[in-house]
């Protein structure tokens, strides 16, 4: 998945035709969705006010990169334990 996003972010600046493109998934994923993947893989517990505002915002648009390069977005829930072992793995390197 990450792999994925670096291969295309070198597409887009070796090859790009455009000036901006979104790279995302080209759908929406609810807050909800992720934090519960995340309490999931790591235990944690996530509480959300019952003032919390419901907030919907339109479909980002993953046209010109599916069309320009081919791109095929995977979903990141599944991936979301690999994610958080990755970062721990690597939270603790000095840059």
């Amino acid at each position: 998945m990450i792999k994925d996003v670096v291969r295309l972010l070198t597409e887009i600046t070796i090859s790009g035709r455009e000036m901006c493109y979104n790279v995302a998934a080209g759908r929406n994923l609810r807050h909800s969705d992720l934090t519960d993947a995340i309490a999931s893989a790591t235990g944690a517990a996530v509480t959300v006010s019952p003032e919390a505002v419901l907030i919907s915002m339109p479909v980002v648009s993953i046209r010109r990169v599916r069309e320009e390069f081919g791109f095929l977005p995977s979903d990141v829930l599944p991936h979301i334990s690999e994610l958080i072992g990755e970062y721990r793995s690597h939270r603790y390197v000095k840059g």
